[in-house]
């Protein structure tokens, strides 16, 4: 019986290539974007695409999980994201940090070890806050690292989110109420952006980005997939 609704929730989350399409179009509009901001001034947007898109996935598959299984393994779940997204970040880390050592002078390699070491510990966003690193610096002193600002609030999120989901099957909430739950949560997040004064604090912070991946999370509760 296990098995057999393990199957139906894997059949309730079909391939959908529309939304193959919204991530390229996200993905030329950054490329665009670091390539000249005059091109497309507000391709940085795709970010929050991004983070809403991943938002609704995680949560999809997640909620499909429970309502198939009465339960959601974190443990599973956790598994499947690191070895989806640690091998790449770690090779890119390692490659990154060695053309430094040998091209970059001093206090570039000195930079580019610290934001390694946080984006290897998914905290780079915050990393970027507390050392006062500012994404205006992109077009101008920019760190090869920084990008992965935003690769570590989504594992932040990943943590959260599936415990939020796992928590509403055991109190019984279901798929509606963990969806309000999420827009609570979104509105914790927006609260927490009015409150910040600054503009690379309210970018980078994670609980200030969160609303952006809640929204995608609420959205799969009311409207995704369902066995």
């Amino acid at each position: 019986m296990t098995e057999s609704r393990s199957a139906a929730g894997r059949r309730g989350m079909a391939h959908h290539p529309g939304l193959d399409g919204v991530r390229a179009s996200a993905l030329l509009m950054i490329m665009l974007y670091h390539a000249d901001p005059s091109w497309i001034p507000g391709g940085f947007i795709s970010v929050s695409l991004f983070f809403t898109l991943s938002g609704y996935l995680i949560t999809a598959l997640l909620v499909v999980e429970g309502e198939a299984n009465g339960r959601v393994s974190l443990r599973s779940f956790w598994e499947r994201r690191l070895r989806r997204l640690a091998p790449a970040a770690l090779v890119a880390l390692a490659v990154v940090v060695l053309l430094s050592t040998w091209l970059g002078s001093g206090a570039e390699q000195a930079r580019v070890r610290g934001d390694a070491v946080s984006a290897a510990l998914y905290v780079a966003n915050w990393h970027a806050i507390f050392a006062g690193h500012s994404y205006s610096e992109l077009f101008s002193d920019e760190s090869p690292l920084q990008h992965l600002w935003s690769l570590s609030i989504e594992e932040q999120l990943y943590v959260l989110v599936p415990l939020v989901v796992a928590i509403g099957f055991v109190v019984g909430l279901r798929r509606r109420g963990i969806g309000f739950v999420f827009v609570g949560l979104g509105a914790l997040s927006v609260l927490a952006a009015v409150i910040a004064s600054d503009h690379d604090r309210i970018y980078y912070g994670t609980d200030t980005r969160a609303v952006e991946l809640f929204g995608g999370a609420a959205l799969a509760c009311f409207l995704g997939p369902r066995i």
